[in-house]
């Protein structure tokens, strides 16, 4: 892997509630290289969006945080405002889910493209726009220097996707947090944004911090991809190891309630109770609830994530998962 560029270890973070402090991470640890794309996959609530947003600075009010974030040699949670400033303009950016929410709908696009390049990099007005019009083109949308003078709600959703996108790259950063981006969009549209997203990867070397609940999106995109499961990364591993041969019960229990054009059309084996958040967590597993491989000493025992084949799992059981299944289907 390449020199890290930014590094999670041990990232806790907690909120005010009724009943004290309610946790929303457990130790997170996660590494992601220049110029490599990670996912984050798991279901709603398992602290996906938190996580990429905590890398941004972006943080709930009256919010804990405990461990460590450093980007580009910078520690994000000891960061001063204008240490934010300068990471969020220089460093990082991101794409959001829906572009309708983050773009200003009174504003032209032209406006929302070169405002902070202007404003906060001391770049002139002109080359604002030339580099807005460049990243535009980049994007693939027809017209660009047009684009510029319209207003938002005369864009489709996949147009205002590309346009956030262009967005996020005025600032040349070295990496780019894509919080679910196509989520919104149509299958057509998607595949789009996805195909635009690889090659702008390339072609700047952008590091990619990749949200997603689609597993396959993830084996397809990314280089590595982590599993969240109630506020903790529960295993790791390049995108085709794990997409294969997963390790952890969560991640087998995940690929195998996913569609599969292979497997017919029978009902989907879905994983037995429900998610559950981070502040739920009393002790042991958080997964042992809902696993099938459990045992006694699950319910007590806390696994940490420990390095396993080639990635890393937390789970007491690690190894011991594909003999099971490879007994289950002789």
């Amino acid at each position: 892997m390449s020199a890290p560029l930014l590094e999670i270890e041990d990232l806790c973070l907690a909120v005010p509630g009724q009943a004290g402090e309610r946790p929303l991470l457990r130790g997170v640890d996660l590494v992601v290289g220049a110029g490599e794309v990670v996912s984050i996959v798991g279901e709603s609530g398992s602290g996906k969006s938190l996580t990429a947003r905590a890398v941004m600075g972006m943080l709930p009010d009256g919010a804990k945080t405990a461990g460590s974030i450093r980007l580009a040699g910078t520690s994000v949670l000891a960061a001063s405002g204008n240490e934010l400033r300068a990471l969020r303009s220089q460093r990082v950016a991101m794409v959001f889910q829906d572009p309708r929410a983050h773009i200003n709908p009174v504003r032209r696009i032209g406006d929302y493209l070169t405002e902070a390049v202007t404003a906060v990099g001391g770049v002139s007005g002109s080359a604002a726009r030339a580099r807005a019009i460049e990243l535009l083109t980049a994007t693939q949308i027809e017209d660009p220097a047009g684009i510029m003078s319209r207003f938002p709600h005369e864009l489709s959703g996949g147009m205002l996707q590309r346009v956030m996108i262009a967005g996020a790259l005025m600032g040349e950063p070295e990496m780019l947090l894509a919080d679910e981006p196509t989520t919104a969009l149509d299958v057509t549209t998607q595949a789009e944004v996805m195909a635009i997203l690889a090659r702008l990867r390339r072609d700047f070397e952008l590091a990619i911090l990749f949200i997603t609940h689609d597993l396959e999106l993830a084996a397809a995109f990314a280089d590595r991809t982590a599993v969240m499961y109630a506020g903790r990364i529960v295993e790791e591993a390049p995108s085709a190891v794990l997409h294969e041969h997963p390790e952890h019960p969560y991640t087998v229990g995940l690929l195998r309630s996913r569609p599969s054009l292979g497997h017919g059309t029978g009902r989907l084996e879905a994983i037995r109770g429900r998610p559950i958040e981070a502040a739920e967590v009393s002790g042991g597993c958080a997964f042992a609830p809902r696993c099938g491989f459990a045992e006694p000493r699950c319910l007590t025992e806390d696994p940490r994530l420990l390095p396993h084949g080639a990635g890393t799992v937390a789970c007491l059981r690690a190894g011991e998962l594909g003999q099971v299944e490879e007994r289950s289907h002789a």
